[in-house]
């Protein structure tokens, strides 16, 4: 009858992370223009361009095509005639102009420092390519906008040259803006990104100092007890950063706001639900033991709250619930975590976690254990392991001289040299 708080990890498989990023090389940028790498000449239109829209209009083959995303940055400008023959300029609309002109060519000029073979040149295109798919208009936060009069517009358009911490924020939404603004934020270590209620996490692949300090969690503390998971955000506004503690602190919040409101303290409302999902090596197995660590830590602010006598333990370290229910997950990954060629550590199974906290007014928000569920299993592999990869860890553990004791494994036959015809030996 408890408020539960679950959990549930989906272990999806797809294709290998550095696939999510163009590829820089370190050839020298070609000579062709000489453009500048953020710099949009007045009137022009930054936009996207597909890749495949030049192959296909046999303006480069693949081979010039340094870049292996897709999509390539750069700024638009439309040719259209009048009735004395002259040409005309305008920015990105297929529309007709005030004299009835009647756009017919476009140019557009590669400004992607990211693809040097193709960056500055300049193509000359017709305006039906301009369909709306492989021409995208692009967002301005990574563009210069020209130098205005007005100083305090000029200052702001510059203080604004990096992607919002929330992708809902942006004007244009789609592949490559979604993509270049996370790559953008993925360089400065900055692995969190919103999109609306969803948090974008990016596997760092190396060690980050200070995102998940006590400092860090304290900072999101007041999500737990004054704001609900429908609130408008406040990072936009200079608040705080995207973080997984702000996921977790929500959820937890949103839990003891609905026990506060029931009358007889429980009710469906009360139950939360956090769901991680992404390929392998994404980062899901860590992730889920970030947010079960940060609901432990907020289940011991509760008990702290209602006792004097109580002390903090940052990390988890006592002899309380929280600190059985975080000693769960090494069991669990040495008999269902092996490693693959993209993760020494990957999770083999699904994973269904059950968090109960107390409803009662007088321990509400107590954690009082957690159920964990597991299933689909990946059974093949202890017959059959690919080369490169391992059987599941918890076999490393029990054969290494570490584990178990060399008589132990000697009765079990489990010696290297058994079955060879010589004395079992370590």
């Amino acid at each position: 009858s408890q408020p539960k708080n679950l959990t549930k990890t989906n272990f999806g498989r797809g294709k290998n992370n550095d696939d999510s990023f163009p590829v820089k090389k370190s050839s020298s940028p070609s000579p062709c223009i000489d453009v500048k790498p953020t710099a949009i000449p007045h009137g022009e239109t930054p936009v996207w361009i597909n890749i495949s829209l030049l192959i296909d209009e046999q303006l480069c083959n693949k081979s010039s095509i340094d870049k292996e995303w897709g999509w390539l940055r750069g700024h638009l400008q439309i040719h259209s005639s009048n009735s004395n023959g002259n040409d005309k300029f305008s920015g990105g609309s297929n529309s007709s102009d005030d004299n009835g002109a009647t756009p017919s060519t476009m140019t557009v000029t590669i400004n992607d420092p990211s693809s040097p073979t193709q960056n500055g040149r300049a193509y000359t295109l017709s305006t039906k390519c301009n369909d709306g798919n492989r021409i995208l208009m692009a967002n301005s936060w990574w563009t210069n906008h020209p130098i205005d009069s007005n100083k305090e517009l000029t200052n702001m358009l510059e203080s604004s040259n990096e992607p919002p911490g929330d992708l809902v924020d942006l004007t244009h939404l789609h592949e490559p803006a979604i993509v270049h603004a996370l790559q953008f934020r993925y360089e400065r270590d900055e692995i969190y990104t919103n999109t609306g209620s969803i948090l974008l996490a990016l596997n760092p692949f190396k060690q980050l100092d200070g995102l998940y300090t006590q400092g860090m969690m304290e900072l999101y503390w007041e999500e737990a007890g004054e704001k609900s998971v429908g609130n408008e955000r406040d990072d936009a506004e200079g608040g705080k950063p995207p973080h997984v503690y702000d996921v977790a602190a929500r959820a937890f919040g949103s839990m003891m706001r609905a026990l506060e409101e029931s009358r007889d303290g429980v009710s469906g409302s009360c139950n939360q639900s956090i769901l991680v999902s992404g390929e392998s090596g994404a980062g899901k197995t860590v992730t889920t033991k970030i947010i079960m660590r940060y609901l432990a830590i907020l289940s011991q602010r509760m008990v702290m709250a209602r006792s004097s006598t109580a002390e903090f333990d940052f990390n988890c370290e006592g002899s309380g619930v929280e600190r059985q229910v975080l000693q769960s997950n090494p069991v669990l990954e040495s008999f269902g975590n092996a490693r693959t060629i993209r993760n020494d550590n990957s999770s083999r199974f699904g994973k269904f976690i059950e968090m109960s906290f107390e409803a009662k007014r007088t321990g509400r928000g107590t954690l009082l254990g957690a159920s964990i569920y597991f299933y689909l299993l990946e059974r093949v592999r202890l017959v059959s392991v690919n080369p490169g990869e391992r059987n599941y860890h918890i076999f490393y553990e029990v054969l290494s001289p570490s584990g178990m004791e060399l008589e132990d494994r000697k009765r079990y036959m489990l010696t290297s040299s058994f079955g060879r015809g010589s004395t079992p030996s370590s």
